[in-house]
Formats: C-alpha cells, sequence, structure tokens
C-alpha cells in the first residue's frame, strides 16, 4: 500500500468511529438497562419506558438490597398540564409496584400487563425488586417502601 491509500484507509477509519461516537447520544438510553455491572432486573417489553434503574445496597429499612426501575412514557409528557388529574398541586401520581418479596401474590394478570396499562395511562411507575429475600415481609416491607417512597419523592421533586 502507499502511503496516500494508508493515509485514505486510516482517514476513512477514524471518521467511521468519530461518526458511531456522535451516534450514541441518540440510542434509546433503555438498551442500557439491563447491564452486567447492576444487574437490574428490567421488563423486556417496557424497555423502552425505563427512566432509571438503581441497584441499591439497602432499602433503608429491613437492610437488605433492592432494584429499583423507573417507567414512564415520555410521549405522554405534552399531554398534561394543570387541570389534568394526574398533576395536581406540582406532584404526578406515581406507583410504586412491588415485586419478588416474600409473600403470596393475589391475582393472575401478569407484571408486565398490569405495569403496561399504568404507564399507558400517564403514570411513573416505580418498581422495587426484593429479589426473593426472606426478610422482605408484612410488616416490614411496608417500612421498607415508606422510606423508598420519601427518597424516590423527594429527589425527582414529585
Amino acid at each position: 500500500m502507499t502511503k496516500r491509500t494508508q493515509k485514505t484507509v486510516l482517514l476513512r477509519v477514524c471518521a467511521l468511529m468519530l461518526t458511531l461516537v456522535m451516534m450514541v447520544p441518540y440510542l434509546p438510553m433503555g438498551i442500557f438497562a439491563t447491564t452486567e455491572e447492576t444487574n437490574v432486573f428490567v421488563y423486556e417489553e417496557l424497555v423502552d419506558y425505563v427512566v432509571k434503574t438503581e441497584a441499591k445496597t439497602t432499602d433503608g429499612y429491613i437492610g437488605i438490597p433492592v432494584d429499583v426501575v423507573v417507567y414512564f412514557d415520555a410521549t405522554k409528557e405534552a399531554a398534561y398540564d394543570t387541570s389534568n388529574y394526574q398533576i395536581q398541586n406540582g406532584y404526578r401520581d406515581t406507583i410504586f409496584y412491588v415485586i419478588n418479596w416474600n409473600g403470596e401474590r393475589i391475582g393472575q394478570e401478569s407484571d408486565v400487563s398490569i405495569l403496561s396499562d399504568y404507564i399507558s395511562q400517564g403514570y411513573v411507575v416505580i418498581t422495587v425488586d426484593y429479589k426473593s429475600n426472606e426478610k422482605a415481609k408484612s410488616p416490614d416491607i411496608e417500612h421498607s417502601l415508606a422510606v423508598l417512597k420519601t427518597s424516590y419523592l423527594t429527589e425527582s421533586g414529585n
């Protein structure tokens, strides 16, 4: 290869790499939701609605690790106004949905179906995964959820 050919190949490779780097901000962030580092469970069908994932080392009350995923349909944002029932006094309705706790599940409908309905109605849905920990039972789980609710609603300003 001549020097001119080598230079052309090098420039093309650099241009390709630069293009790929510039495209990263335009990728849907949901594709990064289930990384090996965090190991946070995200429902595959809802990955487009993931706003945030967090593997917390403690729930704040029981002292056990929990995974938290925040889901929201951003396309619903433009439809809100102050007369909408889902925003009152500056607060958006938020649903905390518990999975994998140490108790009996009531109902037969799938989690994905339930969560999809809430998300499509414009709610912010926060799943709290207790990872089937034996300590995640009543009444401690209620106190744990209260701590998590306070933490997330204070953090988000909602």
